[in-house]
């Protein structure tokens, strides 16, 4: 367990900060470089790199300068994220059997055991005006500790088969 300001964090959910920063910043800045990407997996990734960016900022300004952040505050953003990127999604299913777009899904069902590890944390962990943003890795939050490693394992196995998917594609349109 990592002590910090915010609290003690368990190492899965620091593996699974790592994760999300991965996706919705690493990712959507890579497929961003790719000139032959189609325009609505692009609209997509811009926006979602962008909200992202615009989340960071204000999130760390509020926890760590201002230290009025609320979870609630997350799960709003959570919520509005997968509004708008199931919005672009349905728009662009014409695309949906490219692997691009179904990296999306991946990317965008993210925001769900995030927002239930958020309603966990504001439930079980914070207490009313304590400025606690992770779950500690103890005996009485086992449970959700042990999901959040099976659902970042999972997310890892897709990350391994979407990346040779992609290779794959991008290998296959280069030899046309």
């Amino acid at each position: 367990m990592f002590i910090h300001a915010g609290g003690g964090i368990a190492l899965v959910k620091a593996l699974w900060l790592g994760l999300c920063i991965y996706y919705w910043f690493f990712l959507p800045s890579l497929f961003l470089a790719v000139k032959e990407l189609p325009q609505p997996i692009k609209i997509m990734y811009k926006f979602l790199l962008c909200w992202m960016l615009f989340r960071l900022v204000i999130e760390l300004y509020l926890m760590y300068v201002l230290k009025i952040w609320h979870p609630y505050m997350g799960l709003t953003h959570n919520a509005i994220t997968f509004i708008v990127i199931t919005t672009f999604l349905y728009a662009a299913r014409s695309l949906r059997l490219t692997i691009l777009y179904k990296n999306m899904i991946v990317t965008i069902g993210m925001l769900i055991p995030e927002s239930v590890f958020a309603w966990y944390m504001l439930t079980y962990v914070r207490k009313s005006d304590s400025m606690i943003f992770y779950v500690p890795d103890t005996a009485e939050h086992q449970l959700i500790i042990a999901i959040t490693w099976l659902v970042s394992i999972l997310v890892i196995i897709w990350q391994i088969y979407f990346a040779k998917l992609w290779i794959y594609e991008k290998a296959q349109s280069t030899n046309v």
